[in-house]
């Protein structure tokens, strides 16, 4: 199966309305994930045509197994919640 479509995560997070000052932040929050990170996060929360794709199918279309596409998928996902941590305290002070 071949996933069409090209997306870029920091075109679509921040999408036609982006408020330029935002969009260095933004780029910098995405550009701490590895290009197959992207790849997995856009395949599994329906950036790609607006659905969603289980692990086998993002595993056969990147050719690793299921398992390795749900362990990138969780450090992705930590990176995130990392950078947003980060974020906020920086917000606070």
């Amino acid at each position: 199966m071949k996933i069409e479509g090209e997306a870029k995560l920091l075109t679509i997070y921040v999408g036609e309305q982006d408020h330029y000052h935002h969009r260095p932040l933004y780029q910098a929050i995405v550009e701490t994930l590895k290009e197959k990170e992207k790849q997995i996060l856009l395949y599994r929360f329906a950036f790609y045509g607006g659905r969603k794709y289980t692990l086998k199918m993002i595993g056969e279309e990147l050719g690793i197994s299921p398992e390795t596409v749900r362990q990138i998928e969780i450090r992705a996902l930590r990176k995130l919640r990392e950078c947003a941590a980060e974020l906020r305290e920086y917000a606070v002070n």
